[in-house]
C-alpha cells in the first residue's frame, strides 16, 4: 500500500506492513527532517523566489525538505515594492524575519486572503490556522492586546501591565494601536528623531543652556545660539528711500519725493509723498503786521 502523508506538516506515513527493512529510514527522515525543520528549522527566500515581488510556498506530498514546512522564514529578497508570501494553508506558526532589501513591507497570508503585516526589518511571530494568516500572540505577560498590538513597531512592555508605545500600519490587515503615551528608549530631557522607517534614535539635550539645535546635513547637533546683531541696513530699497510694513514679516520702500514735500499716511497703502498746504490764519497774520 502506498504511504499516506500527515496533512500540516507532510510526514510519510507507513502503511501496516509496508516498507519491511526500510521503514527505519522513512521513521528518521520524518522525524530528522522533516518534523525537525518544523520545530527549529530555517528556510531563507531570496530574490528568484519572487516574481512581481510575490512568493509562494507549497507543500508536497513528501518528507525531504521543504522551505514551506520551516518554522524560521528568512526573506531575504530585494523588492520593488511591499512584497507578499503566501503559504498553504495547514495549521502552522511562523517566525517570519523580513529582512528584504528595499525598505518594504511583507504580507504573509494565504492566496486570496487578507494575512499579516510584517514590516522592513522586523521578525515576527505569526500563526497560519488553516484558513489565513494571523498574528501569533494576543495576549502576553497579562497585557491584553489592545495595548501591546502594533505591526510596524515590536512594543515594549514593563513587567505586569503598563506599556510603551508601538505605532499601527493600514496596510494589510489593519492593526489599531493605542494612544501612546511614552516612547521607548532614550532617558529624561532627550529628544527623538527617526533614522528611518521603523527606527528612532535620540540626541541627548547639552548639559548647560544657551544651545539650539541645528542640523549639519547628516545628523542633529547642538549648537551655541548666536547673539542677536544690530541691523546697520535693511536689505533691499535704494539710497532715500522710506521702509515701511506692509505686512507681518514684509518691508516695503517708498521712493524719495521732492524737496520740500511731507510724507503722508494714507491709511492702508503705502505712504505718499505731498506738498505741504498753507496756513490760512497764519497769512492774515503776517498781513497785518505788515
Amino acid at each position: 500500500m502506498a504511504s499516506l502523508y500527515s496533512t500540516n506538516l507532510k510526514l510519510e506515513l507507513i502503511g501496516t506492513g509496508d516498507q519491511s527493512g526500510l521503514w527505519g529510514g522513512t521513521t528518521n527522515t520524518n522525524l530528522g527532517t522533516a518534523l525537525e525543520q518544523a520545530i527549529v528549522g530555517k528556510a531563507s527566500l531570496v530574490t528568484g523566489d519572487f516574481t512581481a515581488n510575490v512568493a509562494t510556498l507549497t507543500l508536497l506530498d513528501t518528507n525531504a525538505s521543504q522551505t514551506a514546512r520551516a518554522f524560521v522564514l528568512d526573506v531575504t529578497a530585494t523588492l520593488s515594492a511591499a512584497g507578499t508570501l503566501n503559504v498553504p494553508a495547514i495549521q502552522k506558526p511562523y517566525l517570519v524575519f523580513n529582512n528584504t532589501v528595499g525598505g518594504f513591507a511583507l504580507t504573509v497570508k494565504v492566496s486570496g486572503l487578507t494575512g499579516v503585516v510584517v514590516p522592513n526589518g522586523k521578525r515576527m511571530l505569526v500563526y497560519n490556522n488553516g484558513t489565513d494568516v494571523i498574528d501569533g500572540i494576543n495576549y502576553l505577560n497579562g497585557v491584553a492586546t489592545s495595548a501591546i498590538t502594533a505591526t510596524t513597531a515590536t512594543t515594549a512592555t514593563t513587567a505586569g501591565s503598563a506599556t510603551t508605545a508601538g505605532s499601527a500600519t493600514t496596510a494589510g490587515s489593519a492593526t489599531t494601536a493605542g494612544t501612546a503615551t511614552n516612547i521607548a528608549g532614550g532617558v529624561a530631557n532627550n529628544i527623538p528623531y527617526q533614522l528611518g522607517a521603523g527606527s528612532t534614535s535620540y540626541i541627548t539635550a547639552p548639559v548647560t543652556p544657551g544651545y539650539v539645535l541645528g542640523w549639519s546635513g547628516a545628523a542633529f547637533t547642538w549648537v551655541v545660539a548666536p547673539p542677536a546683531v544690530n541691523s546697520a541696513a535693511l536689505a533691499g530699497g535704494t539710497a532715500g528711500v522710506i521702509p515701511y510694513q506692509s505686512a507681518p514679516s514684509i518691508t516695503g520702500f517708498t521712493a524719495a519725493g521732492t524737496t520740500g514735500q511731507l510724507l503722508q499716511s494714507t491709511g492702508t497703502t503705502a505712504p505718499v509723498w505731498v506738498d505741504p498746504t498753507p496756513v490760512p490764519g497764519l497769512i492774515l497774520f503776517n498781513l497785518g503786521i505788515i
